[in-house]
């Protein structure tokens, strides 16, 4: 059966194709128009740093036992978009602080505190797969400044020659991946992982290396 003199696979066929035409010219056109704007991302969600056995470390004087620790993080940062599909990044991670104490010196308590920043610069490739939806690989360099600092609860001297506090600054690498999700016109929200290969080091007793993280979802607005 015909209507209009069309049939209906044939209807069918056109439709489904019209509607691919549309879909394909407004990923293009919401592609198109992020070309040479500015963009504002704000990430929170729970970091990881290795920084958990900090002060049995000092107890110990040992050299690179920590493990990860969870907190809560958030990372900003602000970018250009110059082509269709790359922009670059920069901005600021923030891993949390932690505090922990363990016993010393018989009765004494020894309380150790750190924390982790890292200031990172990235080149992040964007790839479509809906016209409202792609997928930001990043990748760059950062400096992580890792801080910790010892007290002990009774006056108890810090084993000879134990820094404090301990300030570790070094250069890694961040890779990271995205999902963003256009919900208008200069607003997207996104969820990912960040990481940071090489944050901190194990040369220093009450120091700690390895690989810090950012799992969130957060929210990036175009200019």
């Amino acid at each position: 059966m015909k209507v209009n003199g069309v049939s209906p696979r044939s209807w069918v066929v056109r439709t489904v194709a019209a509607v691919v035409m549309v879909v394909i010219a407004t990923s293009a056109q919401a592609q198109a128009s992020a070309v040479g704007h500015a963009i504002l991302s704000i990430l929170v969600g729970e970091s990881r740093a290795p920084f958990c056995h900090l002060a049995q470390d000092v107890v110990d004087q040992a050299l690179g036992n920590a493990s990860d620790c969870s907190h809560a993080g958030f990372r900003i940062v602000g970018g250009y978009q110059f082509a269709e599909h790359f922009s670059m990044q920069a901005g600021v991670m923030h891993a949390g602080s932690y505090v922990r104490s363990v016993p010393y010196q018989g009765s004494d308590m020894l309380t150790a505190s750190a924390d982790l920043n890292v200031v990172e610069a990235d080149l992040v490739a964007h790839v479509p797969f809906l016209p409202f939806a792609r997928l930001d690989l990043a990748a760059g360099l950062d400096e992580s400044a890792f801080n910790t600092a010892l007290s002990t609860a009774g006056g108890s001297a810090l084993p000879a020659g134990q820094r404090n506090p301990v300030n570790v600054r070094r250069l890694g690498a961040t890779l990271a991946a995205d999902l963003e999700f256009r919900i208008s016109e200069h607003t997207s929200l996104f969820a990912g992982y960040h990481a940071y290969v090489r944050a901190g080091s194990s040369r220093v007793i009450g120091s700690a290396a390895g690989t810090a993280s950012l799992l969130g979802a957060g929210v990036s607005f175009q200019f």
